[in-house]
C-alpha cells in the first residue's frame, strides 16, 4: 500500500492514509495518478477532494509522486480520483502580452513559474536549478505548460518536481532544474532463462531511424529573405545513414547565435537512431533502489536487437519513463532509451 497525504492549495494537511496508487513518472511530460476511496471513509468529503488539492504518494520502493487533484469518477460506493503533475497547473496559467527573456534555460524556467504565481499565488517554487549557457525565447500570453515544453525540447536540459516543507510542516512544491536527471550506474537490468530481474514485454523494442542529421533552423521574420537561417550537419551520422534533411521554425528567436545553439541541441537527439525499450522490472535484489528517473545502467537481453553486428542486447539504457500499477503485481513497467 502507498501512504497518500492530501494538502489544500495554501500548503495545509487535510488528510492521510493508505491505497494503491496507479501512476507514472516521464521526463519531459505530464504525468497522472489515480486511486480509489469508499464513500464510507472520513476523508471521501469535498474538502479533501477538491480540484487544485495536492497529492503527496509515498513508497519506500519507488521516488515520491506529487501533482494536484484534476479528475473524480463516481461508482455506487467508491470515487476514483485523479491527479496530475504539475504541469496540468501550468496549463491554467497564461504568460505575459510579450517578454523577451535571455538566460539559460534554467532562468527561462524560473521565470515561467514566476508567472505561474503572479495573478494568484500556487505552492511552486523554484528549486535547485542549474543556469548554463545563454538563450534567447519569448513568453506570450498562451499556456504556460506549452512555454515549458518548447524550453525543455529546445534546450534537451530536464527538471522534475518535488514536495517541501517547511518547519511547520506546510507544503511547498519545488522545481529542479538541471542538465540531465538521473545518476550514471554500473547496475544491470538483464533477461536469462535461469532467472533476471526483468522481463520483456509484447512490444519490448521499437526502433525509429534518425529524424534528422542537417538541421535547417529559422527564427522569426515578415520574409524569409528577413528570418535568420543556419544549417547544421553531422558527417558521422549522414556518412552512416545517409542525408536526412529536416526545417525546423524557432518562432520567437530572432538572432542567429539564438537559432544556432536550438539547432545543434536539436541534433544530437535526432543525427541517431531512437532505440526505445518497454520491459517490466521485477522486485529482485537492489533492483528497485536504481529505479530513478534519468538514471542510467546496462541493459541486456538474448535475442532482442543487434549489438555489435550481432543478435541480441547488450547496451547501456536511461530510464525515460515508469509506471507502477499495483493490480499488475509487483513489477515496475520501464521505457528506456539507448545512451552512451
Amino acid at each position: 500500500m502507498d501512504r497518500l497525504r492530501i494538502f489544500s492549495r495554501n500548503g495545509t494537511l487535510l488528510a492521510e492514509f493508505t491505497a494503491s496508487v496507479r501512476r507514472s513518472w516521464i521526463i519531459g511530460k505530464r504525468t497522472i495518478a489515480s486511486f480509489s476511496v469508499s464513500v464510507y471513509d472520513t476523508y471521501c468529503n469535498e474538502t479533501v477532494l477538491q480540484f487544485g488539492n495536492w497529492v503527496i504518494v509515498e513508497n519506500d520502493n519507488f521516488p515520491d509522486w506529487v501533482g494536484t487533484i484534476g479528475g473524480r469518477e463516481w461508482a455506487s460506493r467508491k470515487a476514483t480520483i485523479a491527479a496530475y503533475s504539475p504541469e496540468f497547473l501550468l496549463g491554467q496559467r497564461i504568460g505575459p502580452r510579450e517578454e523577451i527573456v535571455k538566460g539559460s534555460a534554467g532562468v527561462i524556467f524560473e521565470r515561467i513559474i514566476y508567472y505561474v504565481n503572479l495573478k494568484e499565488k500556487t505552492l511552486l517554487r523554484g528549486g535547485n536549478i542549474v543556469k548554463s549557457g545563454t538563450r534567447i525565447e519569448t513568453l506570450n500570453p498562451t499556456q504556460l505548460n506549452d512555454d515549458l515544453r518548447r524550453i525543455y525540447e529546445r534546450s534537451g536540459e530536464e527538471y522534475t518536481w518535488r514536495a517541501d516543507f517547511d518547519a511547520n510542516g506546510k507544503l511547498s512544491i519545488l522545481g529542479d532544474w538541471s542538465l540531465k536527471l538521473g545518476k550514471s550506474t554500473e547496475f544491470s537490468l538483464y533477461e536469462s532463462k535461469s532467472g533476471g530481474n526483468v522481463e520483456a514485454t509484447r512490444r519490448v523494442l521499437v526502433e525509429d531511424a534518425p529524424e534528422g542529421n542537417s538541421i535547417f533552423g529559422y527564427g522569426s521574420g515578415l520574409t524569409w529573405a528577413s528570418k535568420p537561417v543556419v544549417e547544421v550537419p553531422d558527417a558521422a551520422s549522414i556518412n552512416q545513414y545517409g542525408l536526412i534533411q529536416k526545417s525546423i521554425s524557432y518562432n520567437g528567436v530572432s538572432t542567429l547565435a539564438g537559432i544556432t545553439t536550438n539547432a545543434r541541441d536539436e541534433l544530437k537527439t535526432l543525427k541517431n537512431p531512437e532505440r526505445i525499450y518497454n520491459i517490466n522490472a521485477l522486485n529482485v535484489g537492489d533492483t528497485y533502489k536504481f529505479m530513478a528517473l534519468g538514471n542510467s545502467m546496462y541493459l541486456r537481453m538474448q535475442n532482442i536487437g543487434f549489438s555489435s553486428g550481432d543478435l541480441g542486447t547488450d547496451v547501456r539504457v536511461r530510464i525515460v519513463g515508469m509506471y507502477f500499477n499495483p493490480d499488475s503485481g509487483n513489477k515496475l513497467e520501464l521505457v528506456v532509451k539507448e545512451t552512451t
